[in-house]
């Protein structure tokens, strides 16, 4: 009788202790967004004209081809950001990054990851992402200006090949 009480009494600690702590995932944005440095649209631009920084896409292809991207940004999507950050920057830790997505939240995800979890140094979030980079007019691959430019650089799009049975 007295394992049954202990056991439950183990199960309802370690249940409360699960419900303490767990966020939502609001929080979780909101802690990132405590980690993460973020840069306005008018200096990001600055930056773009002068050149010299990286900016990262991390929206899904799809969303790319339909919306445009920033020109000359480069293309990962968040779910394969720690596999292939590399590639762009060659492991170098000292690259200066603004990663955007269409908002904040995956942006606000992958510049946490890349500052806190893989250690980039100079890593930044647009404030409000490429839906305000669009608003304030600034270059886009769909803009009349880049017409010939209407995939971003360092796409790769894979057709699947099903095989029948």
């Amino acid at each position: 009788m007295r394992k049954k009480y202990l056991i439950a009494g183990l199960l309802f600690i370690f249940v409360v202790s699960l419900g303490l702590s767990y966020f939502t995932v609001n929080e979780y944005l909101r802690r990132c967004r405590m980690k993460v440095m973020k840069i306005n649209l008018e200096r990001a631009y600055t930056l773009f004209n002068r050149g010299g920084y990286i900016f990262l896409d991390v929206r899904e292809a799809d969303e790319l081809r339909k919306r445009g991207t920033i020109p000359g940004a480069k293309h990962i999507p968040r779910g394969l950001l720690e596999f292939r950050i590399g590639r762009i920057t060659g492991n170098n830790l000292n690259t200066p990054i603004i990663v955007f997505s269409n908002g904040e939240k995956r942006s606000t995800l992958a510049a946490f990851t890349l500052s806190v979890t893989l250690g980039y140094r100079k890593v930044y979030r647009l404030d409000h992402g490429y839906e305000g980079w669009k608003r304030k007019g600034y270059p886009t691959t769909l803009s009349p200006s880049n017409k010939a430019k209407t995939t971003p650089s360092k796409i790769i799009i894979r057709k699947k090949i099903f095989k029948k049975r």
